[in-house]
């Protein structure tokens, strides 16, 4: 976690995707690029395989807007997932389960995925990376303007209810 103490009392944002080599690192590294100030992100996929290469047009659209994106795939931390001041799912097709002691909400980003429009290669990460851009800036308005509850500030995403309302197709507990 963060080791400096402006950066410790900051809000930890926790980007959940499925192989985290696309949008949940994308989500991070736009997060903390533009808003470090305001929010510490970090991100990790739920079915990944430690060490996998960022996607190279996720690398590529980001370094566009002067954006690195750099490292590998991460497994999800349960410690970083439960001390998270926010969990925010990047996959229209995941979930995850509440577990006790979680700090955090869990809310799901409908991330449109331009492939289901037969859109792929860096056209495709233009794409993810412009709504990303957006999403992370509302959630940086959110938390700026708001009474401490982070939130996106915008309308239509899913909060999930952590009471276990939701049924959901992934356990976080299942994650390695």
């Amino acid at each position: 976690m963060a080791t400096m103490s402006n950066e410790q009392s900051l809000p930890v944002v926790y980007f959940l995707g499925a192989k985290n080599v696309e949008k949940s690192p994308m989500a991070e590294a736009i997060a903390n690029a533009r808003h470090g100030n305001l929010i510490r992100a970090y991100s990790a996929g739920t079915e990944c395989e430690e060490g996998v290469p960022r996607d190279a047009d996720c690398v590529a659209a980001l370094a566009e807007k002067d954006i690195e994106l750099k490292g590998s795939s991460t497994p999800v931390d349960e410690e970083l997932f439960r001390t998270a001041d926010a969990i925010i799912i990047v996959s229209r097709k995941m979930n995850v389960d509440p577990v006790p002691g979680m700090r955090g909400i869990i809310t799901r980003w409908g991330v449109i995925e331009p492939s289901d429009d037969g859109i792929s290669g860096r056209e495709r990460a233009n794409m993810l990376r412009d709504y990303l851009i957006r999403r992370v800036d509302a959630l940086a308005v959110g938390i700026a303007t708001n009474d401490g509850t982070i939130r996106s500030g915008l309308i239509g995403e899913d909060i999930l209810d952590q009471t276990g309302g939701q049924k959901s197709s992934r356990r976080l507990t299942g994650v390695k």
